[in-house]
């Protein structure tokens, strides 16, 4: 179907959008940045804010998955048993790849409590957080039978999510594990969202026009809030959650699902089917890399924006590898064992 012939937001699933594919891939090479170990800075040096603006990617992937979400009958997002087996699936793969990684590198001091909260590795804690969510948005509507409770208790989640998140910046040791906790049930309010926007009855000019305002507020508050941060002496380049990072990633997705651009299906498709397993490879290339840096000549100051460049690329090129030579691992990695059909698209 066209973007232009575009008038029934209510099927989301069923509609293919280019330009939103493309901000899939570009939002999973931009996590790399977020993983990579930078030198600390109290500053605003350029690793500063291509870390700050690279915040959007994660909570970018809650509200796709949520637009992409069906609505049932009574008007609540539409949880079904396959996507929870599928978040599933994509689980048990990763937690196959790096449980024995973990074990190698930290032993059996891996596994304690926090291995089922943040997972076994760092980046894996978005795939927990988006099950929970999920989860959340399939019990809370039976609970609390209202959208509008529903959706105030999203609002709540969200912000004490980013109040944690602050108190985190300031005081790290004593609110790690209040965050961590609390970085979990992120995606609830962020999957409720996504899924608010693809009912969305805004035409399509209007939209183009708050994506834009959206996008333009959002870079403006990450940058004032980056500048106050700094002039506090609390340093900005760990903090989680920028303000501006919401506002950013939903005008992004606005854009990718309102827009008539069009885009070579080359990388569209490259965005639709290895965005995921970008994200669950690419671990591998940093450690390696950060590991032997010293020895390929991967020193400051350009090692670090080499070892990015390296660990994006590579995680594409070893997905795309993986889907030609290994195709039953290609389908495990995208939750789907059995079905080769099954749509990307939800997650």
């Amino acid at each position: 179907m066209e973007n232009e012939k575009l008038t029934d937001f209510k099927s989301p699933i069923s509609i293919r959008f280019g330009l939103l594919d493309l901000f899939r891939l570009v939002a999973a090479l931009g996590v790399v940045c977020l993983h990579v170990r930078f030198e600390a800075s109290q500053g605003l040096d350029p690793q500063v804010w291509v870390r700050t603006f690279s915040r959007w990617c994660v909570p970018f992937f809650f509200l796709v998955t949520g637009f992409f979400l069906k609505a049932n009958t009574g008007g609540f997002p539409l949880i079904t048993a396959n996507l929870l087996k599928k978040v599933g699936i994509i689980l048990v793969a990763s937690w196959c790849i790096y449980v024995p990684l973990g074990l190698i590198q930290s032993g059996f001091a891996l596994l304690s409590a926090d291995l089922f909260v943040t997972g076994p590795w760092f980046h894996l804690w978005y795939l927990h957080s988006l099950f929970l969510g999920l989860a959340a948005l399939l019990v809370l509507p039976s609970v609390l039978k209202s959208r509008a409770i529903l959706g105030a208790c999203a609002a709540v989640c969200f912000v004490v999510a980013h109040g944690i998140d602050m108190a985190a910046q300031v005081d790290p040791e004593r609110f790690r594990e209040p965050f961590n906790i609390a970085r979990q049930f992120q995606s609830f309010p962020l999957l409720y969202l996504g899924f608010l926007m693809g009912r969305s009855n805004m035409s399509r000019a209007a939209s183009l026009r708050f994506a834009s305002l959206l996008t333009v507020i959002g870079i403006g508050l990450c940058i004032f809030e980056a500048l106050v941060w700094v002039d506090l002496g609390w340093g900005f380049m760990d903090r989680q959650y920028p303000i501006g990072m919401t506002p950013i990633a939903l005008g992004l997705v606005w854009f990718g699902t309102r827009s008539n651009i069009r885009i070579p299906e080359l990388f569209a498709r490259l965005g639709r089917e290895n965005a995921l397993p970008i994200y669950l490879l690419h671990p591998f290339f940093i450690v390696v890399l950060q590991y032997f840096g010293p020895e390929l000549g991967l020193s400051e100051p350009w090692g670090v924006w080499c070892i990015i460049v390296m660990s994006a690329f590579g995680s594409l090129g070893l997905s795309l590898l993986i889907d030609r030579v290994l195709p039953a691992v290609s389908r495990f990695l995208s939750g789907r064992l059995s079905d080769p059909s099954f749509s990307r698209n939800s997650v």
